[in-house]
């Protein structure tokens, strides 16, 4: 016995991971004890859920459910639900012996069954079973498989706990990799749309059928089903038609409407049982729901749900809690969008994607829901009035005013009137009444786009609007009038260096500078100028019926490389530019104005191409080399190094990926680098894994 139990151990330490030592036990067990069949599981009793980490001998009878037994064969069982009418399973799991099978076996034609049960702090029991065809009478093997559990259980428990951490990070992931992959579609205007997108990758995430995204109707505190937030056999089509779903006093509100009311996931195992649900979907059995929150509150409700009980697991809350969390910014941004559209004006969507733009709502979001000022700075055409309006739609008085007033566009001498309003007789040309800015904004924010143009008489007199509320109409002897009105200022000047030069007040400066909002410009978010160029071209197709499809890669890369000194503005221009110059399908690299189009005809020119192919990026001739090309001269050495650096960086991981299939998990272990970073270095250079797989189809690593 000191024999087998030594190299049972340095078998057990030898094997790979939790289900290496598993299957090792399960292996050793069996053969030590003469047992042709048998199972080690680790199972929760409270939820009633076994997870089966290795297996040995023939099928199971029909003491697994049918649903069971598909899953079964399917592929490797992690969620198994016992049976009501097995009690001795999870509750006197001890040596049992019976001459005939019968209900004690969870094998087919077994005699005798040798099982053991050890609770684990961890939250689980490992419940290992072993079953002969023969009869037997195992006396003190009980003893043995004691004690061969107790000397592998904290060796387990190590392994569980990491193999936990592991699966959590590759799910978190997983979500931020599909989210990204919005990257390529940023015009998801469209909120049914975007809806769709984020129900199939929860349906997929979670291996379900039946699910829905219902959005809060924020006016009415209803709920609404959008036609393709909804998959799955429902109870009532007339739920759908009406995208709407209303309270009763006399019956539970449902589990959509208790997590929006708490703001929290839940997840019921039986739902036959659980007094707050209503059906949504026929012949459901579990469901599991978690809120999409903006500011602390539930603006919208993932909900997905099972035929099976016991069908979700905690690390699906997880999963879709992060997914929900990841894609609140495309939530918001899609009702942006839909807002101003109701209004008849110019719809606002806006469209980075960087880490700089995470940043920018992350701090719209926090300052939304107060009255603080808020300044955004940044390069003119970075997008401060889309921020503005996005954070006047994200505060509490989005249904008042928004009024904006563009500083640098005004002359001098009209600008305090138009700020104040002035009374008839005030000046010459006064021959009526007029209601200033700041009135006209009552209750709602006012924005005012280039304020370092202000002149220093003027910024005296904001500043005590700033200060006290209080403004006053030119020529008005009636007493200052109070406004509430929340502002919001914009400039993309150096305002440091004004106040340096004493053209802009010091204190008025730190009265604006409540909440800096700085705009990142285009050049450092480039990754997303593929998805922009593709919004502006169905948006210029619209508005001037054309039918151009796609732009051509040279005329891309020439894009790609572009400065953009007017930034997202300046983009904008040159697409609707070109659709309306283009007279084939794609925008060629001619229609592009010359100071953006003459680098890469050059670089072309020199290399003896046509066209930059990118379907040969991987090749010594591709993409790389023709960028060597372009501009090499005309940069400072700073610049130089960074366009060398990522040269060198592309290449290595395109050799890097072809070299292992595409497999990220053994090319990170190669390069020496985290996974996650090594999807980012990708990303960053729109390499996909998929794409350097040979032939023979092998399978990426999640």
């Amino acid at each position: 016995m000191t024999d087998f139990l030594y190299q049972f151990l340095v078998k057990i330490i030898a094997s790979s991971g939790l289900d290496g030592a598993c299957q090792v036990f399960l292996q050793e067990s069996s053969r030590y004890f003469g047992c042709e069949q048998g199972i080690f599981t680790f199972a929760n009793p409270a939820k009633k859920i076994i997870e089966i980490k290795a297996i040995v001998g023939l099928e199971p009878n029909n003491h697994w459910t049918e649903s069971d037994t598909e899953s079964f064969f399917e592929k490797p069982i992690t969620n198994l639900v016992l049976q009501k009418d097995r009690p001795q399973f999870l509750d006197h799991l001890s040596l049992q012996k019976q001459t005939e099978p019968g209900e004690t076996f969870y094998f087919p034609d077994s005699k005798s069954l040798l099982s053991y049960r050890e609770h684990l702090d961890i939250g689980d029991e490992i419940i290992v079973i072993l079953e002969s065809k023969q009869a037997q009478k195992p006396s003190a093997d009980i003893d043995l498989l004691r004690l061969m559990v107790k000397n592998v259980i904290n060796l387990l428990k190590s392994r569980k706990r990491s193999e936990k951490r592991a699966k959590e990070l590759s799910w978190v992931w997983d979500v931020k990799r599909e989210v990204s992959a919005f990257d390529e579609d940023l015009d998801i205007s469209e909120m049914s749309g975007l809806l769709g997108k984020i129900l199939r990758l929860a349906l997929s995430r979670t291996n379900t059928k039946n699910g829905a995204i219902l959005m809060v109707d924020e006016e009415t505190s209803d709920l609404l089903i959008y036609q393709e937030a909804i998959k799955g056999s429902v109870i009532s089509k007339n739920g759908i038609t009406t995208r709407r779903f209303y309270r009763r006093k006399d019956r539970p509100s449902g589990l959509c409407y208790w997590i929006f009311d708490n703001n929290k996931a839940y997840m019921t195992l039986d739902a036959t049982k659980d007094p707050n649900y209503v059906p949504l979907f026929k012949e459901i059995k579990s469901s599991l729901g978690v809120p999409i929150s903006f500011q602390d509150r539930c603006i919208g409700v993932i909900i997905v749900e099972s035929v099976r009980r016991n069908a979700f697991v905690e690390a699906d809350r997880h999963l879709l809690l992060d997914l929900a969390q990841n894609v609140t910014m495309f939530v918001r941004r899609a009702q942006l969008y839909e807002e101003t559209k109701k209004k008849g004006v110019q719809p606002i969507l806006i469209r980075g994607l960087s880490q700089e733009w995470q940043e920018v709502e992350r701090r719209v979001e926090k300052s939304a829901a107060t009255n603080a000022t808020v300044m955004l700075r940044g390069e003119s055409g970075t997008g401060k009035e889309l921020v503005a309006h996005s954070t006047h739609f994200n505060s509490p008085r989005k249904h008042n005013p928004f009024v904006v007033v563009n500083c640098a566009a005004i002359p001098e001498q009209l600008l305090e009137s138009t700020f104040f309003g002035h009374v008839k007789g005030a000046f010459t040309g006064a021959t009526y009444d007029r209601i200033g800015e700041f009135e006209k904004a009552e209750k709602g924010t006012i924005f005012l786009d280039e304020i370092g143009d202000l002149s220093l008489p003027l910024q005296v007199k904001l500043l005590r609007v700033l200060q006290t509320g209080e403004i006053m109409k030119i020529g008005s002897n009636e007493l200052s009038q109070v406004v509430d009105v929340r502002v919001i200022a914009a400039t993309s000047r150096n305002l440091e260096d004004m106040i340096k030069k004493g053209s802009f007040r010091e204190d008025l400066y730190y009265r604006l500078h409540v909440v800096p909002i700085f705009l990142p410009p285009l050049r450092s978010y480039r990754d997303s100028i593929p998805g922009m160029i593709k919004s502006f071209i169905e948006q210029s197709n619209r508005e001037y019926g054309k039918k151009i499809i796609d732009i051509s890669s040279d005329s891309l890369n020439a894009l790609i490389n572009y400065d953009f000194p007017g930034n997202v503005s300046e983009l904008k221009n040159i697409i609707e530019q070109a659709v309306i110059l283009e007279d084939n399908e794609k925008i060629q690299i001619n229609i592009l104005p010359q100071h953006i189009s003459a680098p890469i005809k050059e670089a072309l020119k020199k290399s003896g191409l046509d066209t930059i192919d990118n379907d040969n990026l991987a090749s010594n001739t591709g993409k790389s080399d023709i960028l060597n090309h372009i501009d090499i001269f005309q940069d400072d050495y700073k610049s130089l190094r960074q366009h060398y650096l990522q040269n060198f960086e592309r290449q290595y991981l395109e050799q890097l990926l072809a070299e292992y299939d595409g497999n990220m998990a053994k090319a990170a272990a190669m390069a020496g680098i985290n996974r996650v970073n090594l999807y980012k270095l990708a990303k960053k250079h729109n390499l996909n894994p998929d794409n350097f797989r040979k032939e023979h189809g092998q399978e990426n690593s999640p």
